[in-house]
């Protein structure tokens, strides 16, 4: 499994007043399985959000949102490299998002 990072284009305008930072997107493998939140106005940490399936949703698919908050991006993402075989054994991901 390889995992890479990809960020966003930066906001801009008056939307980067209250949201300064990039989103992450989360790939593995090249697939799109989740993204880092960046801080902003409403939150102070980076947040990691997953991708995984769900026998209860309509789609077959929902988001979660890891509890482990960092104060950086980099964090965040030494973090889930350091984790990545946990990650993927504890959550059924889903890669149901388009390549770019």
């Amino acid at each position: 499994m390889r995992i890479t990072f990809k960020n966003d284009p930066t906001p801009t305008g008056l939307y980067s007043v209250g949201h300064p930072y990039p989103i992450t997107n989360i790939k593995i493998d090249g697939k799109l399985c989740g993204w880092i939140s960046p801080k902003s106005w409403e939150n102070d940490f980076f947040t990691i959000h997953l991708t995984v399936k769900s026998n209860n949703a309509e789609c077959g698919w929902k988001n979660i949102s890891m509890k482990k908050k960092f104060d950086t991006n980099q964090e965040a993402r030494d973090y889930v490299k350091a984790n990545l075989e946990k990650i993927v054994l504890e959550n059924k991901l889903e890669f149901h998002y388009h390549d770019d």
